[in-house]
């Protein structure tokens, strides 16, 4: 017989993840890059990227104890990018761990 696990998360600081991830998009700029020589069949996209590293509780439950709380550091890598007349696109969630 297969049980049931919750996992659920808590991050310590959502508003700080939030905010950086909110910065990552304004700081894409438009000096120019769409005006750069590229080859044939190929298309020129601005990126920025930004590495924010997140802490938290991992909790583990099943319905049968009352679980498990642990704390933990990881690393994730959100990235930004935009080709030209399209809208910007967010890539996140590369964790390092």
């Amino acid at each position: 017989m297969k049980k049931a696990i919750s996992i659920s998360v808590r991050f310590d600081s959502p508003e700080l993840i939030s905010h950086l991830v909110e910065q990552l998009a304004r700081c894409i700029s438009h000096d120019g890059y769409f005006r750069q020589w590229v080859p044939y069949g190929y298309v020129a996209v601005d990126f920025s990227f930004t590495e924010i590293h997140v802490s938290g509780i991992i909790i583990l439950e099943d319905e049968f104890s009352d679980g498990v709380s642990m704390p933990f550091t990881t690393c994730y890598m959100y990235v930004c990018t935009r080709e030209m007349n399209e809208p910007f696109k967010m890539f996140c969630g590369l964790s390092f761990n």
